[in-house]
């Protein structure tokens, strides 16, 4: 059986080598009209970690299908949880690379890309 600890607060520097002791990322808001514009990102981090990962249905996250599970119901999260924990651990590199464009360079790499397809440059 998994255990649950809860550290508080880390630095941010220190939270890659905490996440390579995680079984699952979890991303766990409870639904309401204020959570459904939240971006977490927390989900890319967990992903570029490799992490197997479990949210709410928040709309955000729904991009991430296939890479997330998405649990609305309790039953649907303990489901979900034991699925990642079962899950094959070479996924890791499948789930990493699924974010590899999520950075800043990355996004202004698209951003450039638009620009130039409405310019026609």
């Amino acid at each position: 059986m998994s255990t649950i600890q809860i550290h508080g607060r880390k630095p941010y520097e220190d939270l890659p080598a905490y996440c390579r002791c995680f079984d699952v990322g979890l991303i766990p808001f409870k639904i309401n009209e204020l959570t459904k514009a939240v971006n977490p990102i927390k989900l890319r981090e967990y992903l570029a970690a490799g992490l197997p990962v479990v949210s709410t249905p928040l709309p955000e996250v729904a991009a991430y299908d296939g890479l997330v599970g998405i649990a609305h119901t309790p039953d649907e999260t303990v489901a979900a949880l034991e699925h990642c924990l079962a899950a094959d651990p070479d996924q890791r590199m499948e789930r990493s690379h699924g974010v590899a464009d999520e950075t800043w360079h990355g996004k202004l790499n698209a951003i450039e890309k638009a620009l130039n397809d409405t310019t026609g440059r």
